[in-house]
Order: C-alpha cells, then sequence, then structure tokens
C-alpha cells in the first residue's frame, strides 16, 4: 500500500469501512499518491452521483490553504474531477 505506519493504514481503512457500510458509498476505491506519500479514497455518494475524493485525515489536523492546493495539484484519478476535496 506504500502507507507508512500502521496508525495511517488503519486510519484509511476506518474511513473506508465508514463510507462502505455507514454511509452506503458505491464503488469505493483506496489510492496511493507516491508523490505526497499519502493514502486517499474515492467513491460515489450515491449510485448517481459522480465520484468524490475523501482525504482520510485525522480531525485534529490542521490544514492550510496551501495544502490543500497541493492536494488538488497532485491527488488525481482518471473519472474525477479533482477541484472538489471531502
Amino acid at each position: 500500500s506504500g502507507l507508512e505506519s500502521k496508525q495511517e493504514a488503519t486510519q484509511c481503512y476506518t474511513v473506508y469501512l465508514d463510507l462502505c457500510e455507514v454511509r452506503g458509498w458505491w464503488n469505493v476505491q483506496i489510492h496511493y499518491c507516491k508523490k505526497l506519500e499519502m493514502a486517499f479514497i474515492s467513491g460515489h455518494p450515491t449510485r448517481h452521483e459522480p465520484r468524490e475524493i475523501v482525504l482520510p485525515l485525522q480531525s485534529c489536523q490542521t490544514v492550510s490553504l496551501e495544502m490543500i492546493q497541493t492536494y488538488q495539484q497532485n491527488i488525481k484519478i482518471d473519472d474525477c474531477n479533482t477541484n472538489r476535496l471531502a
């Protein structure tokens, strides 16, 4: 997977399970961005909504505007517009 620590892997898997089992998202997948050395998740909130990208960040983590821009520039998947990150 490329995840650096067990904590990162657990955090990503917890968000993945929440999206699949609790929120009922469709076609949920875990991806890895080598450039940022981080995992992210994509999926469809409902069967007919477009794919969205979810960053499995901790709620206590501070995210700067520069970091958001870095995410938008580097996190890419073919069928998803990365101008919107959840």
